[in-house]
């Protein structure tokens, strides 16, 4: 695929050569994390940027017969700077030597792009802007090893992101959506990827992270406490409309946040995928044990139409986040998402069949009324290094109905046929999920963990059918009185989970640790179902 492109499309490829190499220090060890830069002297613009690994190996590559300013730095070294013209790729090695100036006297006039810090890489926001960035995902877009994706979901190093903080604090946790699509970019001073992020810092040396990442959001700098925010409103022919407030405000031990958006140019804020993201935080306890029961639903309800078929679409979001603190380890911090969508559908088909001459004029409408919320509330107490206590609530229920309405109508004269069939859907769905976890550090090789969660869910799809002529006339003789029947059938699956899991760890070395787990999990689920139908 990739050599197709290039035939058929020269005019878009540059040509583009490399630079690489290694860089050390004057004695010749690695440097990892160092940054290489290239900016190219025409436009002023970052066209490049590269980091060392870990054997101070670095690649960088820039477009052919274009001068850019190279710049080699890292922390405590003097930085290398020179102009650079290339049209063929280049291996070059650079020794820096050691700022011999004590860091008291030294003032430092140029921050560098990215830096490593253990398992966190840290992204200066302002190195990698063009001007022209309005929303978290621009300035994420700009940063090399960080991509979204056309969901609005954060992917590094081919992980998806689960969890994104802002200056530390949860913000709407369990989707990335909401961050990158409304925070604005001008806020943003850095960016920290957390790589083998984990909730508990106790655990982190027990359990194996390395697929999780986390993102933290740093606020530009200069203030302690202030607001931001924005409003986007327009309206265009037929009473279209669109109004998108938002409003964050941060503090050291308190922020709050507010969305809102309404509008029926059929961009919905949030899709049904979106909503299913919206865990809370909540997984299967016994999942690293393989005793796991995982319990199917359909809480999101009723899917949305896509935005290319339907007539018109009416959405509403209002979303809240909020993150209190104390000085003494406490700390409240929850949700509340409401979503609301009202989609239409129209469908006209006429179709002439040649051999007869015969018309048939087919439609099909349908209606959408689609409420779903979320709440979420959790409790935290970290007194100590040693002690930890979280409580988290979770409750998702929705409301959603649908109507289609098919019709036909073929034949001529006293042969005309007129066949309608309405079909219902409605269900309201809820689960409410609660959870528990204690962990607790005796001494400097002992660590005790106990977590439990219960789920009580409930879901009842009723599905409804309604035809206004016989369609087995052939087969059954009905009365002649008896132009339509329908078929009903309700459904109600009701699901109780319980799950507790309790771990002991044994620290030998730090990297040897026995774990004893004892879990319980318990599931109840009852399933009804009724089906039925009348003539007449």
């Amino acid at each position: 695929m990739k050599r197709v492109f290039l035939l058929l499309f020269p005019l878009f490829i540059y040509s583009q050569s490399s630079i690489s190499g290694k860089i050390t220090d004057i004695d010749g060890n690695s440097i990892m994390g160092a940054n290489i830069i290239a900016v190219n002297n025409e436009t002023n613009v970052l066209d490049g940027f590269g980091i060392s690994n870990e054997n101070g190996f670095y690649s960088l590559n820039l477009k052919n017969d274009t001068e850019f300013n190279i710049k080699v730095t890292f922390i405590g070294f003097t930085p290398v700077e020179f102009n650079l013209t290339l049209n063929q790729d280049v291996t070059r090695n650079f020794a820096l030597e050691e700022q011999a100036e004590a860091l008291d006297e030294v003032e430092i006039v140029y921050e560098m792009p990215v830096t490593i810090k253990g398992d966190t890489i840290v992204y200066s926001a302002d190195a990698f802007n063009t001007g022209t960035e309005k929303k978290l995902a621009d300035v994420l877009k700009n940063m090399p090893g960080i991509e979204v994706n056309d969901d609005g979901e954060i992917e590094v190093e081919g992980q998806v992101v689960r969890k994104v903080q802002i200056e530390g604090k949860d913000f709407f946790d369990g989707d990335s959506k909401l961050a990158t699509q409304n925070l604005p970019a001008k806020a943003v001073g850095k960016v920290e990827v957390l790589r083998n992020f984990t909730e508990n810092n106790q655990l982190r040396d027990v359990t194996n992270n390395e697929d999780n990442f986390a993102l933290n959001i740093r606020l530009k700098d200069g203030q302690d406490k202030f607001w931001f925010g924005e409003i986007t409103a327009g309206t265009g022919p037929d009473d279209i409309h669109l109004i998108a407030p938002k409003v964050f405000y941060y503090s050291k031990n308190f922020n709050f946040s507010v969305i809102g958006n309404s509008n029926d140019i059929g961009q919905p804020p949030l899709s049904r995928r979106d909503f299913y993201r919206f865990g809370g935080g909540f997984n299967n306890l016994n999942a690293r044990t393989g005793t796991s029961i995982n319990i199917s639903s359909d809480i999101g309800g009723i899917s949305n139409l896509q935005n290319n078929r339907a007539k018109s679409i009416e959405s509403e979001l209002l979303a809240t986040n909020f993150s209190v603190s104390n000085e003494k380890g406490l700390e409240i911090s929850g949700f509340t998402i409401f979503s609301s969508n009202i989609n239409e559908i129209e469908e006209n088909i006429s179709r002439t069949y040649f051999t007869n001459n015969v018309v048939e004029n087919t439609g099909r409408n349908v209606l959408q009324k689609n409420e779903l919320e979320l709440y979420k509330f959790s409790l935290e107490y970290e007194p100590s290094d040693i002690l930890q206590l979280e409580y988290n609530i979770l409750l998702n229920q929705s409301n959603q109905d649908e109507n289609t309405d098919l019709t036909s109508m073929y034949g001529r004269g006293l042969n005309r046929v007129n066949e309608t069939l309405d079909i219902g859907r409605v269900q309201t769905p809820y689960s409410l999920n609660q959870e528990l976890k204690l962990y607790y550090t005796a001494g400097e090789k002992n660590i005790f963990s106990l977590e439990a969660q219960h789920l009580d869910q409930e879901e009842d799809p009723i599905g409804k059918s309604v035809r206004e002529f016989n369609p087995f006339s052939s087969l059954i003789n009905f009365d002649s009185n008896q132009s339509n029947y329908n078929t009903t059938q309700t459904r109600n699956i009701n699901t109780k989970k319980f799950e507790t899991k309790f771990d002991y760890y044994y620290l030998i070395n730090d990297q040897s640790n026995i774990n004893i787990t004892l879990g319980i999990t318990d599931v109840n689920q009852i399933y009804a179902s009724d089906f039925f139908s009348n003539f007449g």
